[in-house]
């Protein structure tokens, strides 16, 4: 599968696999130190999927307040502000269009498990059956930041997704398979890693 994108500046923003963007914590955590978070693959796969918008220019921010050019601030304000952060309500302006195949759709969403970044960017779903044209995206500034937020910082992710009908359906024989699986993890290391996780690319 293809994704095209072409940016509308120079100066705005990049989009690369989201594999470059291992965050350094996590990097450091020993495998003794913290074996749940270092060797769950579902945490892992949270880094590695899809593609990671990156700034590609320095924002300077002072008091909750962000001092770009760069950076819009929606006024008025439409959305409620999250627990934990400036009223204001900034917007990122994305400055690219993306495509691929018919059916298919963008998650574009805060970087997974990324609460460390002095920002919450919010998410929306968009259909690039065609083309998605340039657009902005809601992001507040986390209460008592103020500093820089360095050119290269992950601002986003990408996640494609496929349109498909789904039915909820509730089936009562899952319990006994998942009570024996839970039981076989018990005595079997790794086996989520070794039996049932499948590799996924970016490229």
């Amino acid at each position: 599968m293809i994704i095209e994108y072409c940016k509308q500046q120079d100066n705005f923003f990049d989009i690369l696999p989201a594999k470059n963007f291992l965050p350094q914590w996590y990097t450091c955590i020993k495998n003794d130190e913290n074996i749940n978070a270092k060797m769950c693959m579902p945490f892992l796969d949270s880094f590695l999927t899809g593609y990671i918008v990156q700034s590609s220019y320095d924002i300077d921010v002072e008091n909750g307040n962000v001092v770009s050019k760069n950076v819009a601030i929606r006024e008025p304000k439409t959305i409620q502000t999250p627990t934990g952060y400036f009223e204001k309500e900034y917007m990122w302006s994305f400055l690219y269009n993306i495509k691929i195949e018919n059916n298919y759709s963008i998650l574009i969403t805060h970087p997974l498990n990324r609460y460390d970044l002095p920002f919450i960017t919010l998410s929306g779903i968009v259909d690039v059956d065609d083309i998605m044209v340039h657009g902005s995206l809601t992001f507040f500034i986390k209460n008592g930041f103020s500093g820089k937020i360095v050119a290269g910082t992950p601002v986003a992710q990408l996640i494609p997704i496929k349109r498909e009908s789904w039915e909820l359906f509730y089936n009562n024989n899952l319990k006994e398979i998942g009570k024996n699986r839970y039981l076989k993890s018990s005595f079997t290391k790794n086996l989520y890693r070794n039996n049932f996780w499948h590799r996924k690319e970016y490229k």
